[in-house]
């Protein structure tokens, strides 16, 4: 696990989880924890909080990726100041067919997307919140390397 010192607005969450916390970004790869999404047994996975505090962010990017196959990817995103507009999956050439699915905290799903195509677009602007939990995996054991994008506005 990473730490490198500030706390995030989510520390409710991250208390619950046992995750560590960063200045832009936490990891905890802890087999067994059940994040949205997930069917609640241990996973292949990682999971990572970034945060976007200044009042003037408006994105936030990361690049990750599925290994191995039936790997899962759990990103906390928090827009600080503002709401999550959209969050975007670009899959890097040469990769999987990668899909995501994007949640509230209470597990329900704000939507998904499923292409078969190098990106893959959630729009969440409906669901008026600061904060989601994106999983990133790949169809049918695919894997690949992706980059991450999620807009605040």
């Amino acid at each position: 696990m990473r730490n490198t010192g500030t706390k995030f607005a989510i520390g409710l969450f991250v208390a619950m989880s046992g995750l560590a916390i960063g200045s832009r970004e936490a990891q905890a790869a802890d087999p067994g924890d059940v994040f949205p999404g997930s069917t609640g047994t241990s996973f292949f996975g990682d999971t990572y909080i970034y945060e976007c505090s200044a009042s003037a962010c408006t994105t936030i990017n990361t690049f990750q990726g599925i290994s191995p196959s039936g790997d899962v990817d759990y990103i906390i995103a928090s827009c600080g100041y503002g709401k999550v507009t959209s969050v975007q999956v670009n899959i890097a050439p040469g990769g999987g067919d990668l899909d995501m699915g994007v949640y509230r905290f209470s597990q329900a799903v704000i939507g998904t997307s499923q292409g078969v195509g190098s990106t893959e677009t959630v729009n969440t602007s409906g669901a008026n919140l600061g904060t989601v939990v994106v999983k990133v995996y790949g169809y049918n054991g695919a894997t690949g390397s992706y980059g991450l994008t999620v807009s605040c506005g």
